[in-house]
């Protein structure tokens, strides 16, 4: 791109030159219209990259924490000079911890609610980055003079929206995908490492879980209803062991909207009834953290009375560390009497 430019411009002057020391057919100038006026400058040529400079410094000016982002963002610079000829550009990129005024200054922070002069809160697709687009001019479009990253990410992560950032300053938009894929717009990443959902007293999202009854196979009768209903108000009492105090249960009528949904099913496999879960892995260590939803099987010739005793034992297993031996001795007693008169 700046050698294209390069070449025009050096290919005008020599022309220009020629035609002046040759004698060619031109028209006169200067002031009195016969003696050519002498010196002045063409132009100085267009830089060699955005920062006019073969080391082009970059440097961690801002953080919030004590992690080490320096080997990160080395890594995201090898790739970039690997391929800034590809680029069009000449130089490299060095990180220099003790550059005073770097090239590129970067900024760990908390959160990017805003990218130049663009306000942004999107929860569900929250910015990772941000950085100004050089325009091929000398010229940022309106950006922050700065690289921007969020702390929230894993290594990996880190080093690929880094790696996007940079790729803006060089001039690539996210139109550039085609040929630089690392500079698509949104782009699928891993938080660092989290709590698992087995670590958390709450492994929900919410501090209000909402109970869905799926009829879908075999519907409640009223006194199954009224044993369930006891569950969660034991619950809500805050008599449990292991369910924090301040989670609640309250019962929802659309399936779409609940965290925990029980059904009396024909058949379960292996033993009588099962939980399963849909949940959220963000720091990608195939460990889910928090749950979307738990579903509460119940097979349909469990006696009536020990319905709650089924439910209660799985919904308490959720909130635990699922390790053996961590449920109270009555959700895991087989006395029927027990059973029966659980959670009353």
């Amino acid at each position: 791109m700046k050698r294209q430019r390069l070449t025009a411009v050096a290919i005008a002057a020599c022309l220009l030159l020629t035609g002046c020391a040759g004698g060619a057919q031109l028209d006169p100038v200067g002031p009195d219209e016969t003696e050519p006026q002498t010196g002045g400058v063409l132009g100085d040529p267009p830089p060699q990259n955005p920062w006019e400079t073969q080391k082009i410094t970059v440097s961690i000016v801002d953080q919030p924490n004590d992690r080490d982002y320096q080997p990160l963002i080395e890594e995201s610079l090898a790739r970039w000079n690997r391929d800034l000829e590809t680029v069009g550009w000449d130089g490299r990129f060095v990180y220099d911890a003790t550059a005073d005024d770097p090239d590129v200054p970067v900024h760990i922070v908390d959160e990017i609610n805003q990218c130049g002069s663009e306000l942004y809160y999107d929860t569900e697709q929250p910015l990772l980055g941000c950085a100004p687009i050089y325009n091929q001019t000398g010229e940022a479009l309106e950006r922050p003079e700065r690289v921007e990253i969020v702390t929230s990410l894993n290594d990996s992560s880190t080093i690929d929206v880094i790696t996007h950032e940079i790729g803006h300053t060089l001039g690539l938009t996210h139109n550039d995908t085609d040929s630089w894929p690392v500079m698509n717009k949104t782009s699928t990443v891993a938080t660092t490492l989290q709590p698992n959902a087995t670590e958390r007293v709450n492994p929900f999202e919410s501090e209000t879980i909402s109970v869905y009854y799926n009829e879908s196979e075999h519907s409640l009768n009223d006194y199954e209803r009224g044993e369930l209903d006891d569950v969660w108000s034991y619950y809500n009492r805050g008599e449990s062991e292991i369910v924090p105090s301040n989670v609640s249960f309250e019962k929802v009528t659309d399936e779409s909207e609940a965290d925990l949904v029980i059904q009396i099913v024909d058949e379960v496999e292996s033993g009588v009834s099962r939980a399963t879960y849909d949940g959220f892995d963000p720091d990608a260590d195939d460990a889910v953290e928090t749950y979307s939803t738990v579903n509460i099987v119940v097979q349909s010739d469990v006696n009536q009375d020990y319905v709650a005793w089924h439910v209660g034992r799985w919904t308490t297993y959720v909130f635990s560390s699922q390790e053996e031996g961590v449920l109270p001795d009555e959700l895991t007693s087989r006395d029927p009497e027990t059973r029966q008169w659980w959670p009353s």
